[in-house]
C-alpha cells in the first residue's frame, strides 16, 4: 500500500518525518519555512525595546513560551506531544536569537 511510490503511508507522527526521505521537496520546504518563521520571530526581538539590542531575557523566555504553544498545535514533529514541541521550541528560540544576533550586527553596520 503504497502512495505515489513512496514506501511510507498512512497519516502517523512517524509519517512526517519519513515523508522528509521520500518526497525531498518536504525537506526543503520544511527548511525554508522554519528559516521564515525563525528569522521573523529574531526580527520580532529585534523590533521589541530595547529596539536595536539584543531583547531581555524575559522577553526570550515569552518567545520561547509563543514557541511551544506554536509546536504543540502546529509543530512538525510535536503537534499535541508537549515534550517533544518543547524540544522543538528549544531548537526554534535558539534560532531566532541567532536571528536577532545578526540583526543586532548588520544594525551595528548600518
Amino acid at each position: 500500500n503504497t502512495e505515489n511510490g513512496c514506501p511510507c503511508s498512512g497519516h502517523t507522527r512517524t509519517h512526517r518525518v519519513r515523508e522528509l526521505w521520500c518526497h525531498p521537496m518536504y525537506a526543503v520546504d520544511f527548511a525554508l519555512s522554519l528559516l521564515g518563521r525563525t528569522s521573523i520571530a529574531g526580527m520580532i526581538l529585534f523590533i521589541l525595546p530595547p529596539a536595536g539590542a539584543f531583547p531581555y531575557p524575559w522577553q526570550a523566555g515569552l518567545a520561547f513560551l509563543a514557541w511551544a504553544g506554536w509546536h504543540y498545535w502546529r509543530g512538525f514533529m510535536g503537534r499535541r506531544l508537549f515534550g517533544i514541541a518543547l524540544f522543538e521550541s528549544i531548537v526554534s528560540l535558539w534560532m531566532s536569537l541567532k536571528w536577532t544576533a545578526v540583526f543586532v550586527a548588520a544594525g551595528g553596520i548600518l
